[in-house]
């Protein structure tokens, strides 16, 4: 089992733990919630940084523990996260979880159980993407 993230608040604490391939845990951290999601992204062989206000959106080298599927932490429907979204399943081919702050997967072999409001997107969605984008870039979106 690999633990992508648990994203349990104490106090605005945050816990996250990275396991290897064979379930055996090799890093926990608590501290705040960026701890948690930093903790599942860098388990990927590859994944993206949404752009924010101190940095922009880019591709990061991973432990390669998963891979297959890239996240969207700290997920908001709003510009910001469905253009990230769109430009990594056009980039990459992969499906993108996405993650809102209460939410996670986990993960067991080939099988995955999505958390706290988690939804999986993937190049079947990309129309409603670009519709969603397009409502909410002309703020018609509801």
């Amino acid at each position: 089992i690999a633990v992508l993230t648990l994203n349990i608040n104490l106090n605005h604490c945050a816990v996250g733990q990275i396991s290897d391939r064979s379930g055996q845990v090799i890093a926990l951290c608590a501290n705040h919630a960026e701890t948690a999601e930093a903790d599942a992204m860098i388990q990927l062989d590859e994944f993206h940084l949404t752009l924010e206000e101190d940095y922009e959106f880019q591709y990061y080298e991973g432990l390669g523990l998963l891979s297959g599927f890239d996240i969207d932490v700290h997920y908001e429907k709003n510009l910001t996260h469905i253009e990230a979204i769109i430009r990594t399943i056009e980039d990459t081919g992969r499906a993108v979880i996405c993650m809102p702050n209460q939410g996670g997967v986990l993960i067991d072999g080939y099988h995955f159980e999505l958390l706290g409001g988690s939804f999986v997107l993937g190049s079947d969605d990309l129309d409603e993407l670009y519709g969603a984008y397009d409502a909410l870039r002309t703020g018609q979106y509801i």
